[in-house]
């Protein structure tokens, strides 16, 4: 598995598997799309490491007629079984999105 949630991660893959686009760089940001960003991390044992990830279901845009039907019945509840806290609607630079926390474990006790 990967260290970084990407692909081999399963939100990742199931996310790109429906066919979203999906990305962990900012600069990547091309809407309708998912961005996961590592939102903090913490060794959990000797060889373990768990990652709160947030992953941002960015609209097609903030004048798409269908913005929130597309985030909440698309993206969002592929999302959801792996939540860790409940969905936060939220704007990234004027695009309607919703904010999932996700929990990533890298590592394995020796």
């Amino acid at each position: 598995m990967n260290w970084w949630p990407g692909p081999g991660w399963g939100p990742w893959d199931t996310l790109t598997d429906a066919g979203y686009i999906v990305t962990d760089d900012p600069r990547n940001l091309h809407p309708p799309c998912v961005w996961f960003q590592i939102d903090a991390a913490e060794v959990v044992g000797v060889c373990k490491v768990q990652f709160e990830v947030v992953a941002h279901v960015v609209a097609p845009g903030p004048d798409h007629a269908d913005a929130h039907k597309w985030m909440w019945t698309g993206p969002v509840p592929l999302l959801l079984p792996a939540a860790t806290e409940p969905a936060q609607a939220a704007d990234l630079d004027g695009y309607p999105t919703v904010q999932i926390r996700l929990q990533h474990v890298v590592g394995s006790q020796p």
